[in-house]
C-alpha cells in the first residue's frame, strides 16, 4: 500500500507540473491561449490528476486529519497569540493538504461545467477565469505543501 501511495503522489505531482506548464506556458511566453496538441495533452492529463488526487485523499486523509492540538494551535494563530512552535509543527502540512484537496474541486468543476451550454458565453469566460486562478492557487499551495513535507522529513 505504501508503494501505491507514493506512486499516486508522484503521478499527481508530475501531472500537476505538466498541467501547469501546458496551461500557463503559452500565455506567459507567447500571450496565447492553450490550443492544439498542448490542449490535447492538458485535457488528457487532467483525468490522471483527478484520479490520483482522489486516491491521495482516501489514502492520506486520515493521517492528515486535524486533532485537538492542531485545532488549538490554529485558533491561537487566528487570535494572533504566541504559540510554541512544537504545538503547530504539523499544522502547516495538514492545512496545505486540505486546502489543496479543496482547491481541486473548483479547478475540475469549472472546466466540466464550462462544457455545457447553459452558462452562455459570458458564463464560460467566467468559468475559464475561475479555472485559471484556482489552478494557479492550487499549484502554489501544492508547492508549499511539498516544501513543508520535505522540511518535515529532513528534521
Amino acid at each position: 500500500m505504501a508503494k501505491l501511495r507514493r506512486l499516486a503522489c508522484l503521478l499527481a505531482a508530475g501531472s500537476l507540473v505538466m498541467l501547469f506548464v501546458t496551461g500557463f506556458a503559452g500565455r506567459l511566453l507567447f500571450g496565447e491561449q492553450i490550443t492544439g496538441y498542448t490542449l490535447m495533452l492538458h485535457v488528457g492529463l487532467a483525468p490522471v490528476f483527478i484520479v490520483c488526487t482522489g486516491f491521495i485523499l482516501v489514502a492520506w486523509g486520515y493521517q492528515c486529519r486535524l486533532n485537538e492540538d492542531d485545532w488549538q494551535g490554529l485558533t491561537s494563530l487566528m487570535r494572533l497569540e504566541k504559540t510554541d512552535s512544537g504545538d503547530t509543527a504539523d499544522l502547516g502540512w495538514k492545512l496545505t493538504f486540505w486546502l489543496s484537496m479543496f482547491l481541486v474541486v473548483p479547478v475540475s468543476l469549472s472546466m466540466v461545467l464550462g462544457m455545457f451550454q447553459i452558462f452562455g458565453t459570458h458564463g464560460q469566460e467566467l468559468l475559464i477565469s475561475l479555472h485559471q486562478y484556482t489552478s494557479l492557487a492550487l499549484t502554489l499551495v501544492a508547492m508549499i505543501h511539498v516544501h513543508l513535507i520535505i522540511r518535515r522529513q529532513c528534521k
